[in-house]
């Protein structure tokens, strides 16, 4: 009489340092998924490193790690293998990451919190010229090209780096940092005035 083994007997009964990658495609192709459910435990962790890098939330990136993996099924049929499972893997959870991105930078910039002055003051004229220079500051980034508002939102409010806008938006670095800098000069001269 055979034993039903649940997933995780199954998981612990593969030695993964045993298997490699194309065999646990070949597997998982043919049907057998818990060979995915190896290849899931195996790079997981490194999945959920790259989409952290586009997220703020942990919750958001367990979604996003999820959603890898299941677009990462879904093509396996298709994967050539011309790479290795973990680069193709890899540009999967990147464009996951920038598609996730840009969803978000859809959003009209309505509130700058970082240029908000955080204080306790009671005193009215302080906080009649904090909210002045806050109105002042969103009506100068509503007025911003979308193209720029976009390099400023993601790189000021996100915290990516000029690498990551620039992939997100599409261009060369240069522009990236042309954009922020032109964006950052309009934001300055609103707060002036």
């Amino acid at each position: 009489m055979q034993a039903n083994l649940s997933v995780d007997d199954t998981l612990k009964a593969f030695d993964t340092d045993d298997l490699d990658d194309e065999e646990l495609i070949r597997r998982t192709r043919n049907g057998d998924h818990e060979a995915f459910g190896l290849l899931w435990k195996r790079y997981s962790p490194k999945v959920r490193a790259i989409v952290n890098r586009f997220v703020q939330r942990s919750a958001d990136a367990e979604d996003l790690t999820q959603d890898v993996f299941l677009k990462a099924f879904a093509a396996l049929p298709r994967f050539r293998g011309d790479s290795q499972f973990f680069s193709w893997l890899y540009r999967i959870a990147f464009n996951t990451g920038i598609n996730f991105t840009n969803a978000g930078s859809r959003v009209e910039w309505t509130n700058i919190d970082s240029l908000e002055e955080k204080t306790t003051h009671t005193d009215p004229e302080r906080i009649w010229i904090g909210k002045e220079m806050q109105r002042s500051a969103n009506m100068a980034i509503n007025g911003l090209a979308p193209a720029v508002r976009q390099a400023l939102m993601l790189n000021t409010h996100k915290g990516f780096n000029y690498e990551i806008v620039s992939a997100v938006v599409g261009c060369p670095i240069g522009t990236v940092r042309s954009r922020i800098s032109r964006a950052r000069e309009v934001v300055a001269a609103a707060l002036v005035d």
